[in-house]
């Protein structure tokens, strides 16, 4: 938690979320649903799909069907949680049965989309930082299990401010994943050899992180914007995107809004695994500052506050 204060003037930022964040804006992007109609009202590519009720289970089966492949998840989810990636008839009933813990009344199906998945942070409508998010996955060097291989790479995250305490883990979600591709735990991958842990790319739960906001396109930055605007009260908001090419000019069809939230993942930017960090934190005190009616420089890159519990700079 952070406040900033002069005289009678108050700020505060408790999860990334600050005093000029309207609760509307909150409400909106919390039901996916309602984040979808604002989607729409920008103009943006957004995901085809449907909202099912909880209990029209075999409606959302024969949507999946449709589909092909699917992602699956509660309308009402957040980090990743409870969601289904590449789903198909066969796996449904586990993908809804995971969605089902979570969700408060309806869960989402929506069609696949093939792309690379990056958070775009927005502060007063104004795209300031661009972190690309990578699924988990291993390199293999003919030597080591994939137990191994994952010990390894839980040691590099280990030294990461934010990624520290956000270790790759398996579970048996992931444990079909490694089947599908022939792999077990204690399998030995070969040289070179690829292998994905995960369809999701929740830095959260292992995925790996990339600054690139001098590398995204500046009309994927305008997107992220448009939607911004199109959520009345959002002061500070992720947008996460995937695109096959986030260096390229943003086309109707080479890419869509996944969703957006009032609460992103600040250490994404301040402490990425690959690329030069941005001094996010900074730019919201500064946002701040502003919205309570100063003008002038106010914060420096010695200040230091607190972020999700871990220090930040601010």
């Amino acid at each position: 938690m952070l406040i900033a204060s002069s005289g009678t003037q108050k700020c505060l930022l408790v999860k990334e979320e600050t005093s000029f964040t309207a609760l509307t804006a909150y409400r909106m992007l919390k039901d996916k649903r309602l984040a979808r109609a604002a989607f729409r009202q920008a103009g943006v590519s957004f995901a085809d799909g449907k909202a099912f009720g909880i209990r029209n289970k075999e409606s959302a089966r024969q949507k999946v069907v449709e589909f092909g492949t699917a992602v699956v998840k509660p309308s009402d989810g957040n980090k990743g949680r409870g969601v289904s990636v590449n789903v198909t008839p066969e796996t449904f009933e586990v993908a809804w049965s995971a969605a089902l813990q979570l969700a408060s009344s309806h869960i989402l199906v929506e069609r696949c989309f093939t792309g690379n998945e990056a958070r775009y942070l927005v502060v007063d409508a104004q795209c300031v930082a661009v972190s690309m998010r990578t699924p988990p996955f291993l390199i293999g060097d003919g030597f080591r299990t994939v137990s191994q291989l994952i010990d390894a790479k839980n040691d590099i995250r280990s030294k990461n401010p934010h990624l520290g305490k956000r270790p790759i883990f398996l579970d048996d979600y992931r444990k079909v994943i490694l089947r599908s591709q022939g792999f077990e735990p204690d399998s030995v991958p070969a040289q070179d050899q690829r292998v994905t842990l995960d369809w999701k790319s929740n830095a959260s739960t292992g995925g790996e992180t990339t600054e690139m906001t001098n590398r995204a396109h500046p009309s994927m930055k305008r997107i992220a914007e448009r939607v911004a605007r199109a959520i009345p009260g959002l002061h500070v908001g992720g947008i996460d995107i995937l695109c096959t090419d986030h260096m390229s000019e943003a086309e109707p069809q080479n890419y869509i809004v996944v969703e957006a939230n009032t609460r992103p993942d600040l250490g994404l930017h301040l402490f990425p695994m690959y690329g030069r960090p941005v001094n996010v934190c900074k730019l919201i005190a500064e946002s701040c500052v502003r919205h309570m009616g100063f003008s002038g420089g106010c914060v420096g890159d010695d200040h230091y506050g607190r972020v999700n519990g871990a220090n930040a700079v601010t």
